[in-house]
């Protein structure tokens, strides 16, 4: 190891930053003492391709080392009349396990948008390895004290999911201290159950990952329990452990996996305990005389009604109806399944149930016919995901 690089590294430990200079005579850059960062940079495998790791260099070398340094270093790295000293006499920092040379940056031309990494890697990512990478990008983001806005979270949720990740997504989710991602947000929660859901209806409902789909679900239950996520003792009015659209998911998949896989019985017994924990949340606030009769109703018009809308008001119930579509599919298909092919007469609340799946199927049908009207010509309504998860769950 060179001087410079020992210099700089003690100057780190030691909070004080070296001369750099080999003129003893020169101005020390600074020789007052100041309070180093804590943290690290998180070091990354193997990608896939040269894109994805130059990706991955960027984020450490632009964004996450200069968001560790202190005030002086970072003046050190951005300010111009540096730049040809750094390249001749190099300075080596250290932290955590990544050692990096400090380089001059120019912030307008060469610091990309933390969204812009974020989601590059995320686009890159083909196998497991790569969006192990994503997370330990989401890692090193919250060390630094870097906060992303929640529709960039859910592209993450959603992306991993469709690449059929999900046990990634539940990994972020596990380590909420260091990735920051917490399902405290009522759409990281939604985006996460629905890509648990669609994991077992687009295999067809196979009996491996049906089996594994409940377990993944089962354990997001579990996670919303601790403190980090939405776990504050007894959960009150508007907690989302005791919404309907939370709890139906592991009973569509305990039902699902009862009907097909288990000669349609309750082995074990966690179909009507999933289905009594349902109807209670439906009772709660009275959500079944006032919420559920309204499901939808914002957003859903008489067909005379559609000509007296604007353009951008009918594309506007054409987005929300398509989003919130899958939301909804795990508690009609889990409450048919569950009455109709596994309890029958051991079903909690049968008249309600029945009620429930009445409205809810009569609320898709038109939420389903409204988005074949305004969907836009260049869309292939068959292909939008709300309506494929429909037809996987045999509508």
């Amino acid at each position: 190891m060179n001087v410079s690089q020992r210099c700089c590294k003690s100057a780190l430990r030691n909070s004080v930053l070296s001369c750099w200079s080999t003129n003893a005579s020169a101005r020390a850059f600074s020789l007052s003492a100041f309070r180093q960062k804590t943290g690290s940079l998180p070091v990354f495998q193997e990608s896939t391709s040269p894109e994805l790791s130059a990706v991955l260099a960027t984020l450490n070398s632009k964004i996450l080392l200069p968001a560790h340094l202190n005030s002086d270093q970072q003046q050190l790295i951005y300010r111009k009349k540096n730049a040809s000293r750094l390249e001749n006499e190099p300075i080596y920092v250290q932290i955590g396990d990544v050692e990096m040379p400090l380089e001059h940056i120019d912030r307008i031309k060469d610091v990309p948008s933390r969204w812009t990494v974020l989601k590059q890697a995320i686009e890159l990512s083909k196998d497991q390895k790569d969006w192990e990478n994503v997370v330990r990008m989401l890692e090193g983001f919250h060390l630094a004290g870097i906060h992303f806005k929640t529709r960039h979270l859910l592209k993450f949720i959603r992306r991993a999911s469709e690449a059929g990740m999900q046990h990634i997504v539940l990994r972020a989710l596990q380590q909420v201290k260091t990735t920051g991602l917490s399902l405290k947000s009522p759409e990281v929660l939604e985006a996460v159950l629905i890509g648990i859901h669609n994991m077992a209806s687009r295999s067809g409902w196979e009996a491996g990952s049906t089996k594994k789909a409940l377990a993944f679900a089962e354990q997001v239950m579990e996670l919303m329990e601790k403190p980090e996520h939405l776990g504050t003792g007894f959960a009150k009015f508007g907690d989302p452990r005791t919404s309907p659209l939370v709890i139906a998911v592991p009973l569509e998949l305990a039902a699902v996996r009862a009907a097909k896989h288990l000669d349609g019985k309750d082995k074990d017994g966690k179909v009507k305990m999933y289905a009594v924990r349902l109807m209670a949340s439906f009772k709660q606030d009275n959500f079944l005389k006032t919420s559920l009769p309204r499901l939808f109703s914002a957003d859903l018009k008489i067909s005379e009604d559609m000509s007296f809308k604007s353009k951008r008001a009918r594309s506007s119930d054409y987005n929300s109806l398509k989003h919130k579509i899958p939301a909804w599919i795990p508690v009609w298909y889990g409450l048919r399944i569950a009455s109709l092919e596994v309890l029958g007469e051991d079903m909690p609340m049968p008249k309600d149930a029945q009620s429930v799946i009445a409205l809810v199927d009569g609320r898709l049908t038109a939420a389903v016919d409204t988005i074949r009207k305004e969907a836009p010509r260049s869309v292939n309504v068959e292909e939008l995901p709300c309506i494929k998860s429909l037809k996987e769950c045999g509508r």
